[in-house]
């Protein structure tokens, strides 16, 4: 869970199910450095070896083999605190494509701080795959995904529900909801997948999916 700001003062139940509302201070500094990462980004996963080219030239990582795929993986995302939107296939014919994935990343960087880390593949696999039972065009609307530790130990020290060891900073987990479907529908239909863990936030207005072990609360 991650739902709070040092410089707005936004929480979950302000913005979940309230209008839209970003952090200002933030979105100053978005724009500059978006570029700069995604650059970043795919040299130094090219440089340490994280990819293969394809004869496209495009580069990829191999999907994991102990699940299926489905031919094409697609997310349709809006971000509550960012106001960004992003909607892009990241996977295709067994591949993650990296410039997806490292656009992915940077949208759901650590929106107090501009922070970024690799998100699992599997997390966002998880969020395509609940977005597609869904039936809906409509974006999911994302208010966590990757939280820093500096982030995660200032939530802790203002009481907020921030585990010490919590999946958000190694990039393994998402919270976020449906506008048009109901939260316990969504919550039903994260837990048909058994990965990972399944928070259900009826009062902020939000589920939490992770890749940690199964387990729901």
């Amino acid at each position: 869970m991650d739902c709070s700001s040092p410089a707005a003062g936004l929480d979950a139940s302000a913005t979940a199910a309230g209008g839209q509302k970003t952090c200002a201070a933030h979105a100053g500094t978005a724009a500059a450095s978006r570029r700069g990462f995604l650059r970043f980004g795919a040299n130094a996963l090219v440089a340490a070896g994280a990819v293969t080219l394809g004869s496209t030239g495009a580069a990829a990582i191999g999907l994991p083999k102990k699940k299926p795929v489905a031919s094409t993986k697609r997310l349709n995302l809006h971000h509550r605190h960012t106001g960004e939107t992003i909607n892009l296939v990241y996977a295709s014919d067994g591949i993650y494509h990296l410039a997806a994935l490292t656009e992915v990343d940077y949208f759901l960087r650590d929106w107090r701080n501009s922070k970024v880390t690799r998100t699992d593949p599997q997390v966002l696999d998880l969020l395509a795959d609940i977005h597609a039972a869904l039936d809906t065009t409509t974006p999911l609307e994302i208010l966590s995904g990757y939280r820093s530790p500096e982030t995660n130990e200032w939530l802790r020290k203002r009481g907020r529900r921030a585990a010490k060891n919590s999946l958000h900073m190694r990039g393994m987990a998402i919270d976020f909801y449906c506008p048009d479907r109901s939260l316990k529908g969504l919550r039903n239909t994260a837990r048909t997948f058994k990965v990972g863990g399944v928070g259900y936030y009826p009062r902020s207005g939000f589920i939490h999916v992770d890749t940690g072990p199964i387990r729901y609360w």
